[in-house]
């Protein structure tokens, strides 16, 4: 008589149990940080861009915000860019995802003497200053999904500007 009752429960308990235990999975956040070396007007340099999605990320075509910057160690060049991106990707949700970035971008850039001079704006070295419209954005990128966590490696052209950068999307 014992039995049924044990085996009840036991099926009972190995059925919620699970459920109880298991945490949902999280989705990661629409911001991405990414960093690495770029090259272009102004010698080898830093690029750094922050992405916000404006579409979630798993579709086939998805939009983002960017802002970035590209500074050389030398300190006479700087360029901060301001854009929007579109992304296609014909492996959205796939755990390695290939894609293809296109966008505009408004660029605006401080050089300084040869000599090594700061750059900064407003400084009284500073030669040039100018600010630019160009729809020049294009690159290839890999896309991994790693438990919770999303990377990116991603190779960009942006007109004299070339940039290999490896990026993760922040939690929040």
């Amino acid at each position: 008589m014992r039995w049924p009752f044990v085996t009840s429960a036991l099926a009972l308990v190995s059925a919620i149990a699970p459920a109880q235990i298991a945490s949902p999975a999280t989705t990661p956040g629409p911001v991405l940080l990414a960093l690495g070396p770029a090259r272009g007007r102004g010698g080898a340099g830093l690029h750094l861009r922050a992405e916000y999605y404006l579409t979630q990320r798993e579709r086939l075509v998805s939009l983002r915000a960017e802002v970035g910057g590209r500074w050389a160690p030398t300190q006479a060049f700087l360029d901060v860019t301001v854009g929007l991106a579109a992304i296609l990707t014909p492996l959205p949700t796939a755990t390695f995802s290939p894609y293809l970035v296109t966008g505009i971008v408004a660029i605006q850039s401080w050089s300084g003497k040869p000599d090594g001079s700061p750059v900064f704006p407003g400084s009284q070295h500073v030669s040039f200053i100018g600010a630019d419209f160009t729809g020049g954005v294009l690159g290839l990128g890999l896309r991994a999904r790693l438990g919770n966590r999303v990377f990116q490696l991603e190779a960009r052209h942006l007109e004299t500007t070339r940039a290999l950068t490896l990026g993760m999307a922040l939690p929040f």
